[in-house]
């Protein structure tokens, strides 16, 4: 497989220094002690005693010994015991209560312009621009696929900021905006969040006048536990119970529905006061002073064996590994790919492998088989222990019986790994769903590019029975009809939707030429050609380790190779079909995944050239990367996600496998896609298949994460395979 997939040739975060304006924050004892405050905006008299009545009539009683009994809205399932804490000003100041957990939420979107996304290991966080959490559409705090912390909100003497500037690098947010007359004003305020395995807020408060100051701080701060999949939906109807209370001085939110438990614990060094909803502090300021107070939302209760990575010095250990940018790529594109993979990298806690990488941000913070295996190929040549956690994060996890909810089958390599509520359900699919079909011959094919770039041989020795496992599914289970090509049903399986189990899984994704959608089963020839190249794999991993004879496995490599350019290869198009239907017809249509048989090496030699020219066409090529559907198929829409959308990855993949037939497209392509890179520093998941003739810049898909782990990989497996005619095609450029 060196020839397959090998290159040709050899080849910051960290907390501001404020300085030593900080002065040290005053004790609170000599304030106006406040009494048990009720919510704010309920504290006059009239309406406390609302509140109070309100109270009484839900059957909110006090009980002995400190404590409060609640029922009332949460009905008899809500009656609990939580103990009342005091703050600095020594009187009591929690509000315990219980509440069901239901909402309805506007659909919302991480590209809205006007929130920002922090990734850190499973955790991420949607952030409006004005570092507010607002309980509308998908913002908040997420661990492990719940949302914690779905509203949180800082108010100043009252007000809220006025937002002079936002800064976002990797995990961190950094907000700057004052308090007062916009022209003259009093208190200048830096919101830095940052996420490591909990989320941290400074608030560092700048006193801007000669006069002494005091200072009110109201944190708003509310949790509905919602499961990730539900936000995405829109509405979660579901009977679990959220806690509110204080535990010490912090604000403690739980929740529980049968036996799933999350909580989230929010601290403030001495607050002066701790509501059901939030904490209120006060700082004292002298003349042109200083004073930083932090707050951390830590997760409770969770259970899951990823997290992040040690915190932010693990992700710097990381870059500082980072390879000098290539003369190729520009170096802002080349920086941002490394810190894009740095944010995502998660660490598994109980098993040897060091680490993983999640999919992307913020949808997919989990271990996806095929994301993970395609982001370990982009960066095997430049390093290997994200490929090697990979691979033994999967082989712990392969399939080992038949479960037809969780498509789970022996040797089977996982779709992804989830944490949340809704797929623990009696009704879900499990943590691990095995439904894809592309991540097992990936899964062979990574650990023998593992192999050839240096892994430690004692460590591919270990993953070989894995590897072989994976060649027995895909010439068994994942060939049910014994044709020899590997196929999925085509129809939705299990819980988890999926009609289409290659990487273009969306329910509309296989059209034949007329726009209608293919009917199952369906055998994609992208999945074909991994195969072909998975076998092949195993065949020199055999030979080189000793483990067994590489013959067979070279002749139904090569068998395969042939049957694919039989049956696949359509000769008017000169493009090979997108797949084989239910009918085992060829579905005639022209679209990118045919440019994998170029990365793997199995196209026909005498079928390159034409192959290559057709991708690089009008209708494919837009002029910043090669669309997944031609804009001829009445199906095409340039923001579908899978029928007419440019995807970084894909783009990349096809240019690697073009400079391996020794196309001249293949330098004109991953230009093109650096340009689209160029554009804002970053690739995305995917964005726009628009003509670069009608828009001179790409055009974001409306959902597309950033960052996605194969996406930030694209520019790093382009450089690995294209340097030196990179260089030559930017000198002619020139």
């Amino acid at each position: 497989m060196e020839r397959t997939l090998r290159p040709r040739g050899d080849r910051g975060h960290g907390r501001r220094d404020t300085g030593d304006r900080h002065t040290p924050r005053r004790d609170a004892g000599d304030r106006r002690t406040r009494g048990h405050r009720l919510p704010r905006g309920v504290r006059d008299g009239a309406r406390r005693g609302a509140v109070a009545d309100r109270a009484s009539r839900s059957g909110r009683l006090s009980s002995p010994g400190g404590r409060v009994l609640l029922d009332g809205a949460a009905g008899d399932r809500a009656r609990t015991l939580l103990p009342t804490r005091h703050g600095r000003s020594g009187r009591r100041t929690a509000l315990v209560t219980e509440r069901p957990s239901s909402y309805h939420v506007d659909h919302s979107t991480p590209a809205d312009h006007d929130t920002v996304t922090l990734s850190a290991g499973t955790s991420f966080a949607i952030v409006g621009t004005d570092g507010a959490i607002r309980a509308t559409g998908a913002q908040g705090y997420y661990v492990d696929d719940t949302r914690l912390v779905s509203e949180w909100s800082v108010r100043i003497d009252g007000s809220a900021l006025r937002v002079v500037e936002t800064c976002c690098v990797g995990a961190t947010l950094d907000v700057t905006g004052t308090i007062g007359d916009p022209t003259r004003p009093t208190l200048l305020v830096d919101l830095r969040y940052t996420l490591t395995d909990q989320l941290t807020v400074d608030l560092v408060l700048e006193n801007l006048t000669a006069a002494d100051t005091e200072v009110s701080i109201d944190l708003r701060v509310s949790a509905d536990f919602a499961d990730l999949f539900e936000v995405k939906r829109g509405v979660r109807p579901r009977g679990g119970l959220v806690a509110f209370g204080a535990v010490e001085d912090d604000l403690v939110l739980r929740y529980q529905n049968r036996g799933f438990r999350r909580g989230v614990k929010i601290h403030v060094d001495r607050p002066d006061e701790v509501f059901r909803d939030g904490i209120h502090l006060v700082e004292h300021l002298g003349p042109h002073a200083t004073s930083t107070v932090q707050v951390r939302a830590t997760p409770l209760t969770v259970q899951h064996p990823y997290g992040v990575l040690s915190g932010v010095e693990h992700q710097h250990a990381w870059l500082r590994r980072t390879p000098p940018a290539p003369a190729s790529i520009p170096a802002l594109v080349w920086q941002r790919s490394w810190s894009d993979l740095s944010t995502l990298l998660m660490r598994d806690a109980h098993e040897p492998h060091p680490i993983v990488v999640a999919a992307g941000s913020p949808w997919f913070m989990a271990l996806f088989g095929r994301d993970s295996l395609i982001t370990s190929l982009e960066t095997l040549p430049y390093r290997t222990d994200l490929a090697v956690g990979v691979l033994q994060a999967l082989a712990l996890r392969q399939g080992l019986v038949d479960d037809p909810v969780t498509l789970e089958q022996p040797g089977r390599i996982p779709h992804e790994v989830r944490r949340g509520e809704a797929v623990r359900r009696p009704d879900g699919w499990g943590a691990t769903f095995y439904g894809t079909v592309d991540a097992t011959p990936l899964f062979v094919l990574t650990v023998a590019e593992a192999w050839r770039n240096g892994t430690d041989p004692h460590v591919v020795a270990a993953l070989l029975p894995a590897a072989e496992r994976a060649v027995d599914w895909i010439l068994g289970p994942g060939d049910p009809d014994g044709d020899g090509f590997v196929e999925y049903p085509g129809t939705v399986h299990g819980h988890a939707g999926l009609a289409n189990q290659a990487w273009k899984d969306s329910d509309d994704a296989i059209r034949h030429p007329d726009g209608s959608i293919a009917q199952g089963p369906i055998a994609t020839v992208e999945v074909q050609a991994y195969c072909h190249a998975a076998l092949g794999a195993m065949a020199d991993l055999r030979e080189e380790f000793g483990t067994g004879d590489p013959g067979p496995l070279r002749q139904r490599a090569a068998a395969l190779a042939d049957a694919i350019d039989e049956r696949f290869w359509l000769d008017d198009d000169d493009c090979y079909a997108l797949a084989l239907d239910g009918d085992e017809r060829p579905v005639r249509t022209v679209a990118s995944n045919a440019g994998h048989l170029l990365f793997t090496g199995t196209a026909a030699p005498h079928r390159a050239a034409r192959l290559a020219d057709r991708l690089m066409e009008d209708d494919m090529f837009t002029g910043f990367g090669i669309r997944t559907l031609n804009a001829r198929n009445p199906a095409y829409n340039p923001l579908s996600y899978h029928c007419g959308s440019v995807w970084p990855h894909d783009t990349a993949i096809i240019a690697a496998g073009m400079h391996r037939y020794g196309s001249p497209h293949a330098a004109t392509l991953a230009g093109a896609l650096l340009d689209a890179a160029d554009h804002e520093g970053r690739l995305p998941e995917l964005f726009g298949g628009f003509s670069r003739e009608r828009r001179d810049r790409p055009v974001p898909y409306p959902t597309s994460c950033s960052p996605q782990a194969w996406a930030a990989g694209a520019p790093l497996l382009l450089a690995a395979h294209l340097d030196a005619h990179l260089d030559a095609h930017l000198d002619a450029s020139r």
